[in-house]
C-alpha cells in the first residue's frame, strides 16, 4: 500500500513523487517506461510554472546546467494558420517553457541525496 500513486514518470511525475517522499509519504509510479531504462523515454515540453517547483526541489542549479531548450509559449494551429500563444511574462521578462530530454532529467530528479533517507 502507498500514500500516494502518480501515473506518469516523466519529469512532473518524478517531480512529484520526490515532493510527497520529502513529506514523508509512500510513493508509487506508475509509468510505460522504466525509469531506469530511460533510452526507450522521449523529450518534453514543460510550462513556466515548473521553474518554482525545481526551486523548491533544489534542483533549479542542475536544470539550468543542463542547458535544456527555453520556449516562449506554444504554437497554435487554427484554419491553416499558426501561431505562438505565449506564456505571458512578468517584472523579470517573459516567462519560458522547457524542452527536456528525460534522460537528463530523470538523472537530475533521482540524484543521491536529494530523497530522504
Amino acid at each position: 500500500m502507498f500514500d500516494v500513486s502518480i501515473v506518469g514518470g516523466g519529469p512532473a511525475g518524478s517531480a512529484a513523487a520526490i515532493s510527497c517522499c520529502q513529506r514523508g509519504l509512500s510513493v508509487v509510479i506508475v509509468d510505460e517506461h522504466s525509469l531506469g531504462d530511460c533510452s526507450l523515454a522521449p523529450g518534453e515540453a514543460l510550462h513556466p510554472a515548473m521553474e518554482r517547483l525545481f526551486l523548491a526541489l533544489g534542483v533549479d542549479l542542475q536544470i539550468n546546467q543542463a542547458k535544456f531548450l527555453r520556449h516562449l509559449g506554444h504554437s497554435i494551429e487554427s484554419r491553416g494558420k499558426r501561431n505562438l500563444q505565449a506564456f505571458g511574462s512578468g517584472d523579470s521578462g517573459p516567462w519560458k517553457g522547457y524542452l527536456v530530454d528525460r534522460s537528463k532529467m530523470h538523472k537530475i530528479l533521482l540524484e543521491p541525496g536529494l530523497l530522504p533517507a
